[in-house]
């Protein structure tokens, strides 16, 4: 169960640089650029739409230098005297140009005088040209990513389809990274034998009241659904997870 554990722990900690999935265009965009004649290329989205995560994909084998602009923001400066990195990165972007417009100005001209190239990364979309944005990920898409990652990646079944559809139902505002934390809070404060077991239970209860009630009201079964769960002494969901269960079902 340990190295179970470590394993899916590794594919699913936030700040690992796994594979990327469902991001190939984006990452299809990015590699256009250091193939053309553009100098810039500024890439915007939300946190937790694999913005960073693609970049450092597509630069994993070349030589570049990679900017965070809450860690490095006096390195940063150094970009105009640097002769001999050509690719340069900077992440948080919107932060760094907010704090130092001026400096930015000059970054930029000495990019493009330099025949150089810089990617920046922010969340918020700007005035700028030459835009690559990254969309949130939809529910349907954590899903598939999750499963795609416990297949790939973990190469264990630590879940069921069922619970990874309810986890990202849940995941509204398409943030993967959030996703992944919820799943690894799941993961660590629960028994896994005994949660997968129970999970089949709840299934069997509401596949029952299902058949029983052909779904009339929602109310009342949920209700039964409650009592039933009380008898056998299990945990029941709450009534937004039950009737996502009960859509699935």
């Amino acid at each position: 169960m340990s190295e179970k554990r470590d394993k899916f722990f590794g594919a699913f900690n936030k700040f690992s640089s796994g594979s990327v999935y469902l991001r190939n265009n984006e990452l299809k965009e990015i590699k256009n650029f250091l193939n053309s004649r553009d100098n810039i290329l500024h890439i915007h989205g939300r946190p937790g739409t694999g913005k960073t995560l693609c970049v450092k994909h597509v630069l994993a084998n070349k030589r570049h230098i990679f900017y965070n602009a809450y860690s490095d923001a006096l390195k940063i400066f150094k970009i105009k005297s640097n002769h001999t990195t050509k690719i340069f990165v900077i992440d948080e972007f919107d932060i760094f140009e907010e704090q130092y417009k001026d400096e930015v100005k000059k970054i930029l001209k000495n990019i493009q005088l330099k025949n150089k190239k810089l990617i920046t990364i922010s969340n918020y979309l700007g005035n700028s040209e030459n835009n690559l944005i990254f969309k949130p990920y939809t529910p349907q898409e954590i899903e598939q990513i999750i499963m795609l990652k416990l297949k790939k990646e973990v190469k264990e079944e630590i879940l069921q389809p069922v619970q990874v559809k309810l986890l990202s139902k849940k995941c509204t505002d398409g943030d993967l990274r959030k996703a992944f934390d919820m799943l690894l809070d799941e993961i660590e404060n629960r028994n896994n034998e005994n949660t997968l077991s129970e999970d089949n239970i709840h299934k069997k209860i509401i596949k029952n009241i299902l058949f029983k009630t052909q779904r009339k009201n929602i109310s009342e079964m949920y209700n039964e659904y409650l009592i039933k769960c009380n008898e056998i002494k299990i945990k029941a969901y709450e009534r937004n997870d039950f009737i996502s269960l009960c859509d699935i079902l």
